[in-house]
């Protein structure tokens, strides 16, 4: 594995955009970008739906086609998507990951009009995303439509070749924060941001949450936050002892800051349908 330059100066590099395979739209988002004259490729990436890497074009360079990040990732859904990631625990653990592994800039694009689906309102959805920006420092942007989406992309694909040149020639950025840098390896990033176990098992602790009735998204993500795995969880019940105990327990546990207390809230049966499944059978 080739380390990471510290460095782009006096390299030749260029910038590539990179779709993931699972992205709904890549094949589409790549022909339009591939028209404005951008490099792209679609291929498999354990973490984001797009990213942008610059690649070593010096043929006399030892790491000639080498491949950094550029600290450029997007993860992109329609409202519809964002909304199901919410329930199933997949809006959390991704944003998780990323701030997890300093990835650098992360754009949360919102595609497509926000309206009611099956257990999230159009306001739940704007709280969560107000959150991600102003607690998370993650980008929001809200996009009417793939053209608008790709139009953006465009933007800052422009932007980061113009920082990369500038990079390349020994410039330093006129602003903080307004340049690019070698942020990892290609080869770094996979081996890092690759989904563990933990990821696994906190995903599948949500689902299963999602099923016990009265648990919302809020709910679930409040649970999520302090017993990440059911061991975790069925450890504190087991401590706990008593029942009377286990719902205090349950009963104080909090939604992340700026969730509204109510959404957040277990309610009384939740509580003891969870009782009920995770702690020992003397609850009963």
């Amino acid at each position: 594995m080739l380390p990471c330059p510290t460095s782009f100066a006096g390299g030749i590099w260029t910038p590539v955009l990179i779709f993931d395979t699972r992205e709904e739209h890549a094949q589409a988002s790549q022909a339009a970008v591939l028209n404005a004259n951008m490099l792209c490729e679609v291929r498999s990436l354990p973490l984001g739906d797009m990213l942008w890497v610059a690649r070593n074009m010096d043929r006399q360079s030892p790491s000639y086609l080498q491949e950094v990040l550029l600290g450029y990732i997007v993860e992109r859904k329609t409202a519809s998507d964002l909304g199901s990631s919410m329930v199933d625990g997949r809006f959390h653990e991704q944003k998780h990951r990323m701030a997890r592994h300093g990835l650098g800039r992360v754009i949360y694009l919102v595609e497509g009009p926000i309206t009611h689906t099956t257990r999230l309102t159009p306001a739940h959805l704007r709280t969560a995303m107000a959150h991600t920006q102003a607690q998370d420092g993650m980008t929001v942007l809200w996009t009417a439509n793939v053209t608008e989406s790709v139009a953006h992309l465009q933007r800052v694909h422009r932007h980061i070749a113009a920082s990369l040149e500038a990079a390349c020639r020994g410039i330093t950025a006129s602003a903080p924060g307004t340049g690019v840098r070698p942020i990892m390896s290609m080869d770094q990033y996979r081996a890092q941001c690759g989904k563990g176990k933990d990821g696994d098992v906190r995903y599948v602790f949500g689902c299963q949450l999602r099923q016990v009735y009265g648990c919302s998204a809020a709910r679930a993500a409040a649970i999520l936050n302090e017993y990440p795995t059911p061991l975790d969880f069925m450890l504190a019940m087991e401590a706990a002892g008593e029942s009377e105990r286990c719902l205090e327990l349950l009963a104080g546990i909090k939604g992340e800051p700026g969730a509204r207390m109510a959404e957040a809230k277990l309610t009384k049966p939740l509580q003891a349908a969870l009782c009920k499944l995770y702690a020992d059978d003397d609850y009963h």
